[in-house]
């Protein structure tokens, strides 16, 4: 291995620089490329979205957004267990975020982890007051995860 090679290699790990930054995509480009994704997804396009969304999350894993969104697309594809791993990445990455936490507890429900999906929907409930105050879509969230918790509780 020659030294520039491996010192990109251990600047990568390290987490010092990124994927994208090493095969010269701007962030400008990854930005672009997430609008794609974002377009194909309110067209209905989930296969698109997915695409896009794999490759920023892949090329810049330290932007929540990308991890996110690609979360979300797999979970709409159905690979539960996948995006549980992006959603649990997601909440790691910003704890206050009640909104991973809540994709989170849907994809435990569907894989059948019903009582994970009560213990994070609570928990998604309680970010969601803490943070009603600086986002109106925060109350909406508490909503949809008191009434799936009051499914769950039937």
């Amino acid at each position: 291995m020659t030294e520039p090679l491996s010192a990109d290699l251990v600047a990568l790990l390290a987490g010092k620089t990124s994927l994208a930054a090493l095969c010269g995509i701007s962030p400008q480009q990854l930005d672009e490329l997430y609008a794609r994704g974002y377009q194909a997804w309110e067209e209905g396009n989930l296969d698109t979205a997915t695409h896009f969304f794999a490759f920023v999350a892949q090329f810049d894993p330290a932007a929540r957004r990308n991890i996110f969104a690609y979360a979300c697309a797999l979970k709409q594809q159905g690979e539960y267990v996948h995006a549980l791993r992006l959603f649990s990445h997601a909440v790691q990455m910003q704890p206050s975020d009640p909104f991973a936490p809540f994709h989170l507890a849907n994809c435990l429900e569907a894989i059948g982890e019903v009582e994970g999906a009560r213990e994070v929907l609570n928990a998604t409930i309680s970010l969601c007051f803490d943070a009603a105050n600086s986002d109106v879509r925060y109350e909406d969230l508490r909503r949809q995860a008191e009434d799936r918790l009051t499914e769950l509780n039937g």
